[in-house]
């Protein structure tokens, strides 16, 4: 896939809640281009912590940086610094985002402040 700067969940990604004993997150690929996310059910009451790893098994997808129980601990940390950075990168996108939807509201109310 190819590094988008928009954060987009195609439809070839399914995401659902389920007992991850071992991880709070883990995306599994069935083939052609499609993908399992599964986000364990202790994150289902914490939406905060929902978005940072959802965008953490997002970036293991769009870097493809996959690895198995048998990778050796380089590949494992390598595979989980590409899609931490790449979780970091697009989460400060979203705040940036945010504050500036908040700028462009606040810049509404004030033009209908100077018509009253």
């Amino acid at each position: 896939m190819t590094d988008n700067k928009e954060i987009t969940i195609p439809e070839t990604i399914t995401i659902s809640f389920m007992n991850c004993p071992q991880s709070i997150g883990i995306v599994l690929s069935q083939g052609n281009s499609e993908y399992a996310i599964g986000l364990d059910y202790s994150l289902r009451n914490n939406p905060k912590e929902v978005v940072q790893v959802l965008l953490h098994e997002l970036g293991h997808i769009y870097t493809n940086s996959f690895y198995s129980r048998n990778s050796d601990v380089s590949e494992i940390k390598r595979c989980e610094t590409l899609a931490g950075e790449w979780a970091k990168e697009r989460k400060k996108e979203l705040v940036l985002d945010i504050i500036k939807d908040v700028m462009r509201m606040e810049y509404r109310i004030w033009l209908l402040m100077l018509k009253i």
